[in-house]
């Protein structure tokens, strides 16, 4: 019960954030010290490729705090104008055994100074797989056995979870894009499931035991009878919050005295057409409460990933034929899947493309049971505490530097500073143009195993020149937990990231420096503008100017050469003015430098090259 600025008195008063709903928003949420922090359960690593400083900027900032339950966590507090605050922690783990889930505990405390009766809390997760609307986006909410909900046990064995995946809509496309197939090379892109799972919610704000009957409403509902949160007034989303599903769609299955929404028993989600059913969020209701001054209430949800591997996806997809006009012509599958029908050398129907895919939903059901299992196994609240889960490593620091035929690693001791370390290992990746090779099939692969410790260092021989390779390095222990494969990864999709071996500088440049390939194909390279594109020119001086003159005299560029090796990569070819140069022969001359940006010898060479559009 509260009385408004205006005088009126109203029934309950409602707590929520969204996008322009509110055009005073600090009414809303009001700042509030260290409202939001990440923190990490050890400092992050270094990163340096080339000799530029690629650490995250964000890492400054962010707290070390070495008895974290988890690997890293994120905090927030925000103030709400009916009286109760959120906090929320998010935990996130690098041992393989655990990362495919991020937990999410948050507490409502009433901090009004009055008593709050028949408060309901509304938790929407949006595990999108795409933004796509409203074509290939389907969803279900899984809340227990339907026979013990029909019967009433609501302690019936539940997951409590609502899962999205990207899946075909038939009415509105001709091609399968299931698993969202690349259009050219036909890799799925999209495999995935991803859930919103209920671990925990309080049974009252004196009985902090889980609550079997929770969430108080749930499930997906059909497109426009949602709240519009930024346009239904507080009082409709409360009777929203509280009361049933809208029982005009007669697609959906309701239990629980329409509470609960779900997928009839039988009822495949591409069942149903998208323009009449679809929703991108779950929405998870709880209460109702009476919280007099002081008192909280916790729910744990949990984001949970599964999917097929990504090999699986890439052979799969490139032996489906989806149906887009431009698509390379189909691979065979160069092995047998036999648990789902699919034999080595098929061509797939849409049928075992379909079975290969649903399996990713037992994937994402094996890792919200894991959770599950994890949260009630833990000790943990408000960010202190324990999971009693094995821990990974710190994750090292990582120098790569490009060299002539090589490419050599450098990496710190954090990981034996922390604790237990067995080892480390490195690992590879690398870029290249999507007309050269597939652009899927470069996975990461491990290069090399260096058991113990001591040795911090690993050159790369089995390096091709102008190819752009990416590395991380790990530590391992002795239970062969690894540390994070992400904090010292070069990132691929920034090719400054990467490392490229070069050549010795030339002592007989004068008459050896060309240009590589030559004519040089625009078209030839990735769809992008600069993306993997190489004009490279060879057996240089260690230090020189490149001057580029068109046919016509007038110099469209100058490269600075200060790396002391034997060749520079023109990675953006374009003139002074930014604009791509156009098809023609060009002139270059070599001017070759005292030092890293110094003086001009008066030794210098030329030649031409030629480029095609």
């Amino acid at each position: 019960s509260w009385v408004d600025e205006q005088g009126v008195a109203w029934d309950y008063k409602i707590a929520e954030s969204a996008e322009h709903k509110f055009s005073d928003l600090e009414t809303v949420v009001m700042p509030v010290p260290d409202a939001f922090s990440r923190v990490f359960k050890y400092p992050p690593p270094s990163r340096i490729m080339d000799g530029k400083d690629w650490t995250d900027v964000l890492y400054g900032s962010d707290q070390v705090d070495a008895t974290l339950p988890s690997d890293a966590m994120l905090y927030s507090y925000c103030n709400t104008w009916v009286g109760i605050d959120i906090e929320a922690w998010s935990y996130t783990f690098v041992n393989d055994e655990y990362d495919d889930f991020v937990i999410l505990e948050f507490v409502f405390t009433n901090v009004s100074g009055q008593d709050r009766n028949n408060v309901y809390l509304g938790l929407r997760g949006e595990p999108a797989t795409t933004s796509y609307y409203p074509g290939d986006l389907w969803g279900n909410y899984i809340g227990g056995t339907f026979e013990d909900y029909v019967n009433g046990d609501m302690n019936a064995d539940s997951l409590r979870i609502f899962y999205l995946y990207d899946a075909d809509e038939p009415s509105t496309t001709a091609e399968d894009d299931r698993g969202n197939p690349d259009e050219i090379w036909g890799h799925f892109e999209k495999p995935q499931f991803v859930g919103y799972t209920l671990l925990h919610a309080d049974t009252d704000v004196n009985d902090e035991t889980n609550d079997p009957s929770a969430p108080h409403k749930a499930g997906w509902s059909q497109r426009q009878l949602s709240p519009d949160l930024n346009n239904n007034t507080p009082h409709e989303i409360y009777e929203f919050l509280t009361g049933p599903w809208d029982p005009r769609n007669q697609d959906l299955y309701t239990i629980n005295d329409g509470l609960i929404r779900t997928l009839a028993p039988g009822t495949h989600p591409s069942d149903i057409i998208s323009t009449t059913e679809q929703e991108k969020t779950g929405l998870f209701s709880f209460g109702p409460y009476n919280m007099k001054a002081g008192d909280d209430v916790r729910v744990v949800m949990a984001i949970t990933g599964g999917t097929i591997n990504e090999r699986l996806a890439i052979d799969a997809g490139l032996a489906f034929n989806s149906g887009y006009s431009g698509m390379r012509p189909r691979i065979p599958m160069p092995y047998s899947v036999p648990s789902v029908g699919i034999g080595k050398g098929d061509i797939l129907s849409t049928e075992q493309k379909d079975a290969l895919l649903d399996t990713g939903l037992d994937s994402l059901m094996a890792n919200a049971s894991k959770v599950y299992k994890v949260w009630n196994n833990a000790s943990v609240r408000k960010g202190s505490g324990s999971f009693n889960l094995p821990m990974a490593p710190a994750s090292p620091s990582l120098e790569v530097t490009s060299m002539p035929g090589r490419i050599r690693l450098e990496w710190g001791d954090e990981a034996e500073a922390s604790g237990d370390v067995a080892g480390y290992r490195v690992y590879r990746n690398y870029y290249h143009p999507a007309e050269i090779t597939f652009p899927t099939d470069t996975l990461w692969t491990l290069e090399a195993d260096i058991p113990g410790t001591g040795t911090n260092e690993w050159e790369d021989e089995n390096v091709v020149r102008g190819r752009n390779y990416f590395y991380y390095v790990t530590a391992y222990n002795s239970q062969g937990i690894e540390s994070s494969r992400f904090m010292n990864a070069g990132s691929q999709g920034t090719l400054e990231q990467a490392a490229s071996p070069s050549r010795p500088p030339d002592e007989d440049w004068k008459n050896k420096v060309l240009v590589a390939p030559n004519p040089y194909h625009i078209r030839g390279s990735a769809d992008t503008k600069y993306a993997g594109k190489k004009l490279n020119f060879l057996n240089t001086p260690p230090y020189c100017r490149i001057h580029i003159y068109n046919m016509m005299g007038d110099k469209v560029q100058t490269l600075y050469h200060n790396e002391g090796t034997g060749d520079e990569a023109w990675d953006r070819q374009e003139t002074f003015s930014t604009m791509e140069i156009v098809s023609g022969i060009y002139i270059f001359v070599v001017e070759e430098l005292d030092g890293p940006g110094g003086s001009p010898t008066g030794e210098i060479t030329s030649g031409k090259f030629t480029v095609v559009k």
